[in-house]
């Protein structure tokens, strides 16, 4: 060792000997970043280290952002927990490739930027890490765990949203409607009967991510009622009718996730039919309460309208009561016109 680097390890060793490490306040600033509002702005360079007291020892956690001006999803941070109704455990099996968010050979930003993530959050713990990807208002859609194996991140775990709809906060999921979008174009149903916008919600991507909205409307179509959602999305059913005043059945399709094939629906939808636009009331009954339908109809329907009720899916076998009133005219069997009392079918 040369006497250059001798005097140097002295200098060192003698200012590490002078300077105190005031532990408790190192705490409590922690604790104080810690207890901070979630959502508040964070400026970080692309990779910032923490190291915190857990038990006596130091865990260092690495948070991890493209530092690259053209990167979308590199701003703001994503919540730690899910705010969306339902999750579900991702396939990572290779039975599904929809939603895996593998990290070997790639970064986390080129995964976040496949999945149109507009805000994204890795996170390593030693031989551990997590991948939150984020909606643009900071919303957790996915959460992804990864184990160090080889020097390469291998996925152990992922949960992402899915199922139900992400409306605004505060906002009914039962209500039909606008929820936060304009409705896209109504499709072309080929008939001279003008269609009427049932619902427009956001849905969730398999990445958990609100990545798209979906439009429904319905119309007459011959001897049939046509749901179908707006040409971009080009989905679409159609319910026999046999002229008279009935209740049809019930349709969930509109209300599963992006993907449509393996996801259960959370609502159902029961549809009634009155060509004669007298009826004045249709309820269903099930084990979370009665609800109310609305009325749909337009001036290119002659006087016909259609019935909607959106109830939460009860669970298999259970039985929905559906309820058809015309309360204004006379009829001596009563007020109730037609009535359903079945399980709710989302085959």
């Amino acid at each position: 060792m040369t006497r250059i680097e001798d005097r140097l390890r002295s200098a060192l060793t003698e200012a590490a000997d002078a300077r105190t490490v005031d532990v408790p306040l190192m705490r409590a600033e922690l604790d104080e970043r810690l207890a901070r509002p979630r959502h508040r702005s964070r400026l970080l360079v692309a990779a910032a280290a923490a190291v915190l007291l857990v038990g006596g020892g130091l865990v260092a956690v690495q948070v991890l952002r493209d530092d690259s001006p053209a990167d979308s999803a590199s701003s703001g941070e994503v919540d730690d927990e899910f705010s969306c109704p339902f999750t579900e455990h991702v396939d990572l099996s290779g039975g599904q490739d929809e939603f895996l968010p593998d990290l070997v050979g790639r970064t986390p930003a080129e995964v976040a930027r496949e999945y149109d993530a507009a805000r994204w959050e890795f996170v390593v713990d030693g031989d551990t890490a997590r991948l939150r990807l984020g909606n643009e208002d900071g919303t957790l859609g996915s959460d992804t765990r990864y184990r160090r194996h080889d020097g390469e991140w291998h996925m152990t775990t992922s949960e992402a949203c899915s199922n139900g709809t992400s409306v605004t906060p505060g906002s009914d999921p039962l209500r039909l409607g606008l929820h936060g979008n304009r409705a896209k174009p109504a499709p072309e149903f080929g008939a001279d009967k003008e269609p009427v916008l049932v619902d427009d919600r956001p849905v969730y991507a398999g990445s958990g991510l609100v990545t798209d909205h979906r439009s429904l409307y319905v119309a007459p179509c011959g001897a049939g009622l046509c749901f179908a959602t707006s040409s971009q999305d080009a989905i679409g059913d159609r319910m026999p009718m046999t002229g008279r005043v009935e209740i049809l059945g019930t349709m969930c399709w509109f209300f599963v996730p992006d993907t449509l094939v393996g996801r259960a629906s959370p609502y159902a939808l029961l549809v009634a039919w009155d060509p004669s636009g007298q009826t004045t009331e249709f309820t269903a009954s099930g084990p979370g309460g009665t609800y109310d339908g609305v009325a749909l109809t337009d001036p290119s329907w002659d006087g016909s309208k259609v019935w909607l009720a959106l109830v939460p899916t009860p669970p298999a076998e259970v039985k929905l009561l559906a309820r058809l009133y015309d309360h204004e005219g006379f009829r001596p069997a009563g007020p109730l016109v037609d009535q359903s009392h079945a399980p709710v079918r989302c085959d």
